[in-house]
């Protein structure tokens, strides 16, 4: 089975939950932005959170349907839609053979995920299907996907064969039939203008001055349109050291803020660079990632300082809530 591109989209790039322990070789993770809108896409249609997924940015992809295919789209809030008649989200549907799907437009939020019964079937590179933009590789080929390209679609589980099985029964040839179930959006926050976004502060912190302290956490920064997947600039009043000094490279993580000489942070996302000699002022909480992940040029972000103790107890909760999610979807689909 396989899916054609009849338009791509802005920037649609295969992507799984990232090419991890490879930072020492120089090799960033990548994978999907926002995990958890990955992560329920996958679920809905009986995959491993860890399954290829097709991430679509801003402007989604316009695809045409070879065979009957059990999919789910999870993220911001886009007006997709199949054969011209509006497309649920955060819901399974089994499209039809023949059907297209056009992704749309971003109304809320950035990114949508498209995820297939038996994942995208792209081969694995370092233990990843991810697309590495930079270094050109993972994916479709190492690049974002263009018009003429074919995804073949993996094997799907027992769980999605048996969903499949009685979507088909429930359609009587209709172009899409969907479950009564579905997850609620909720469960990803889908950010507005403007956002705030809570970090654990660094050593580095300290250094500013005492009026960028205050300024950090009252004055409001814009994502710049000098934004992608490597990182967010953020455009604002520039935030100034007591004394600025060149750092020793270090290792950098996802949703490092680093501070270069101009003042204007940076958010380091998926596709940063491995390591780096700016200093890092603070970290965002990774509970904080996914709606990060979401925000558009020109939003507003507030940051909002909070304990490591903290942080670590939100991103249980939020863990805890995706677990309880999980079970209670998996209690939907076997009992169909």
């Amino acid at each position: 089975m396989s899916i054609d591109v009849q338009e791509a989209g802005l920037l649609s790039t295969v992507q799984d939950l990232g090419r991890w322990g490879m930072q020492h070789l120089g090799i960033a993770p990548t994978g999907a932005m926002d995990t958890c809108a990955s992560t329920l896409a996958n679920w809905l249609v009986g995959n491993d959170a860890a399954a290829a997924v097709l991430e679509m940015t801003l402007v989604g992809a316009t695809l045409q349907f070879e065979a009957d295919t059990l999919m789910a789209l999870c993220g911001g809030k886009f007006s997709a839609t199949v054969n011209g008649r509006p497309l649920p989200l955060y819901r399974p549907v089994l499209v039809s053979a023949g059907s297209q799907v056009a992704c749309g437009r971003a109304e809320v939020g950035a990114r949508l995920y498209l995820a297939v019964s038996g994942g995208i079937d792209v081969p694995k590179v370092m233990n990843s299907h991810s697309t590495n933009l930079t270094a050109r590789f993972g994916g479709m080929e190492g690049r974002a996907l263009q018009r003429g390209d074919r995804l073949y679609i993996g094997k799907s589980s027992p769980q999605a064969q048996k969903l499949i099985a009685t979507l088909k029964a429930q359609g009587k040839g209709k172009a899409i039939a969907t479950t009564p179930f579905f997850i609620s959006p909720t469960i990803c926050h889908i950010p507005t203008s403007p956002l705030v976004v809570r970090v654990v502060l660094t050593e580095e912190f300290k250094q500013l001055k005492s009026e960028s302290h205050i300024q950090f956490f009252q004055s409001p920064f814009t994502v710049s349109a000098h934004s992608n997947r490597m990182g967010y600039r953020l455009s604002g009043k520039p935030l100034e050291f007591q004394h600025y000094e060149e750092q020793l490279s270090s290792g950098t993580v996802n949703g490092a803020i680093q501070l270069p000489p101009n003042g204007q942070p940076i958010i380091l996302l998926a596709d940063r660079q491995t390591v780096g000699g700016y200093p890092i002022i603070a970290v965002v909480a990774s509970v904080d990632l996914p709606k990060v992940a979401q925000a558009k040029v020109n939003t507003q972000i507030y940051f909002q300082a909070i304990a490591l103790q903290e942080a670590q107890e939100l991103y249980r909760a939020q863990q805890r809530a995706m677990r309880l999610c999980k079970a209670h979807l998996d209690l939907k689909l076997n009992m169909l």
